[in-house]
């Protein structure tokens, strides 16, 4: 992770959202990672966007949701993230937690631990 360029600057997460079920409770992530002080930036899958209520979503987190490609030139509609978290994986990928935490749990927790990972982990499902 990335330590913020200017003291009141907060670490950006960005939230990939794929689709699933738990995706729709995108929200309570959200709200972990602003509670725990960090910007969040949604991007869904294009499958993904439609489990979550992006009006919701948006207002919550105070970006547009990414879901689609942008052109060379186009300005980035994000700013750099300092942590990546996917919610929920697909499953070819690791579900676990960084090392020596317990099993995560779905949603609630897995901004925090995302958070003060020292790797790049994904939220489980």
């Amino acid at each position: 992770m990335t330590e913020p360029t200017a003291p009141d600057k907060k670490p950006f997460l960005y939230v990939v959202v794929c689709a699933a079920g738990v995706a729709c409770d995108v929200g309570k992530l959200i709200t972990a990672a602003q509670e725990a002080n960090w910007d969040v930036g949604v991007i869904a899958t294009p499958q993904g966007f439609g489990f979550i209520d992006a009006t919701a979503i948006e207002a919550q987190a105070g970006y547009l949701i990414r879901s689609a490609w942008r052109s060379p030139g186009d300005p980035r509609p994000l700013p750099p993230a300092d942590a990546i978290t996917v919610a929920p994986p697909p499953s070819t990928r690791s579900t676990s937690g960084p090392p020596g935490s317990p099993t995560p749990s779905p949603w609630a927790s897995c901004a925090r631990r995302t958070a003060w990972a020292s790797r790049p982990w994904h939220c489980p499902t």
